[in-house]
């Protein structure tokens, strides 16, 4: 018996859903990054957004999970029973916290870059500017690459869960990019046992500890065997 964590379409939908929820918090970021510019104060305090951020992922990473781990435990047998969705909330709530803080330290680190460079020309202007670049930045090819690691970890993380609670003894690497890393590409069909990590110290696609060279804009899956 086998489930496979892909589901494209639906990782498709939750990739949309994920970054229209960040993207609200972004623009909020952004007026108040305005406003700060132009009353003189420090731009983006990071650690001040963290948690508005995070709590706009947490649950996004829910559905993510949950539709994924479903699916998984049904191909597998669950009656929904083995499989508890509540089960994966500390660690999807921690991932959440992470890729937030990870996420407003980047944008706070490029607003001060690009402030400093434009610091010598003509004051608020410029730096409305610069502002809004960096945000129209952050809103577009940023924000799809982000999301897609977001929903990456989170889907293939609700699909192992869901295989581990009903008895899967190995797992498939299975490439989806048409352009995948070259270290990628050489796990495509690798098996390795459950409760194994692949060569590159992922234990699924999408896994943190691998880093952003191993994770950042993935699209990578399972195939779980019973």
């Amino acid at each position: 018996m086998r489930a496979d964590s892909t589901h494209e379409a639906l990782r498709a939908g939750r990739r949309r859903d994920t970054a229209a929820a960040v993207g609200a918090v972004l623009e909020l970021q952004r007026a108040e990054v305005l406003h700060r510019v132009n009353t003189g104060a420090s731009t983006l305090v990071a650690s001040a957004w963290n948690g508005k951020l995070r709590d706009a992922l947490f649950p996004e990473n829910q559905t993510t999970a949950r539709e994924i781990g479903w699916r998984v435990a049904k191909d597998l047998g669950d009656k929904r029973s083995n499989f508890d969705p509540d089960e994966m909330d500390p660690w999807l709530l921690a991932d959440a916290t992470a890729s937030a803080e990870a996420w407003n330290q980047k944008t706070a680190e490029d607003l001060e870059a690009e402030l400093a460079e434009a610091e010598e020309q003509d004051g608020e202007v410029v730096a409305a500017l610069v502002v809004g670049a960096v945000f129209d930045l952050a809103l577009s090819s940023r924000l799809d690459r982000f999301s897609g690691g977001v929903v990456t970890s989170a889907g293939n993380f609700g699909g192992h869960h869901a295989a581990e609670s009903n008895g899967a003894i190995s797992k498939r690497w299975n490439v989806n990019s048409t352009n995948p890393r070259s270290s990628h590409t050489r796990m495509r069909g690798l098996l390795v046992p459950m409760e194994d990590k692949f060569p590159n110290g992922l234990r699924w696609p999408g896994d943190k500890k691998g880093g952003a060279d191993e994770t950042a804009g993935c699209k990578c899956s399972m195939t779980f065997i019973l």
